[in-house]
């Protein structure tokens, strides 16, 4: 058909069907997976395809996933969990630099990565802590402490908590893979029109 890049999404599934992630206790990428997904590499390759590698969020019920529930507290929950709770960010950062460095010790052609999507549809719970707050200071992983009971300071720790993330991974993954593109994807923002 002419099409010359695929994206995949490579944790939105159970580890016992062979998924990036080991289960709850698995503190790894697993092997298997990263094996598959260095030959896809390689085939896409071969037919002159590049791939836009994508997550979808942390792996299912893997340790990461669980370990970011593990850490959530009244000030941070859910999604907005995993991108402003300085305890569940290196979390985050852990899983990509898993996922680069394993593919980078099979011997993986990166040059077939278009791209690393960090999130695929980005988005943060307007009804979970910390945007539901209406009253409190809240302190997020780029160090910046936000009064909840003011709308522009909710905005501005979104902006720049997203901001703060992106960078990190991008950082991380770049210093594995150092010619590697890294993107993020979003869902429709919430305004001017609520979805």
């Amino acid at each position: 058909l002419g099409f010359n890049t695929v994206r995949v999404l490579i944790d939105t599934c159970h580890p016992s069907s062979g998924c990036s992630g080991t289960g709850p206790s698995g503190h790894s990428v697993n092997g298997d997976y990263l094996d598959n997904l260095a030959d896809f590499l390689r085939i896409a390759g071969e037919h002159g395809m590049v791939v836009l590698v994508a997550s979808n969020t942390l792996p299912d019920d893997s340790w990461w996933l669980n370990e970011t529930a593990r850490v959530q507290t009244e000030h941070f929950q859910g999604a907005s969990n995993e991108f402003l709770n300085p305890e569940a960010f290196p979390v985050y950062v852990d899983y990509w630099r898993g996922l680069v460095q394993g593919l980078v010790e099979r011997g993986a052609p990166l040059e077939h990565v278009l791209g690393y999507e960090l999130r695929q549809e980005h988005h943060f719970w307007l009804n979970e802590a910390p945007l539901a707050l209406s009253s409190g200071l809240v302190t997020t992983a780029n160090g910046q402490t936000y009064d909840m009971a003011i709308q522009d300071e909710k905005d501005r720790m979104i902006d720049e908590g997203l901001v703060y993330w992106a960078d990190v991974l991008r950082e991380e993954i770049r210093s594995i893979d150092a010619g590697a593109l890294v993107t993020v994807g979003f869902f429709t923002p919430n305004y001017p029109n609520q979805v």
